[in-house]
């Protein structure tokens, strides 16, 4: 007894397996686009928030930089004007030496 003889081959079994390993790789890239448009997007948004959080921190340190700029003049004319009466001070104390040497 001889073996069955094999099914006759099918030519059109080949070009099927092609058109769906092509048609799962189109698939699947259009998957993966899908998914990094969705990641860009996410990244758009993340990016928007993290400016206005970064502009709204450069207008504090503006503010608080005005703010100590203007203390710090009156703090300056403060001390000028104590460093003036100090030198007045001093100077009608020399004179008053000055004329009671004499």
């Amino acid at each position: 007894m001889y073996p069955p003889p094999p099914p006759p081959h099918d030519p059109n079994q080949g070009s099927t397996v092609k058109t769906a390993i092509a048609a799962g790789a189109i698939v699947a890239s259009l998957a993966a686009n899908v998914f990094l448009f969705l990641q860009m997007k996410d990244m758009r948004t993340e990016d928007g928030k993290t400016r206005e959080l970064l502009q709204a921190q450069i207008e504090t340190l503006k503010e608080n930089s005005a703010s100590m700029t203007a203390a710090q003049r009156e703090r300056m004319e403060a001390l000028r004007g104590e460093l003036s009466n100090s030198k007045r001070e001093l100077s009608a104390e020399a004179s008053r030496a000055r004329k009671d040497a004499l």
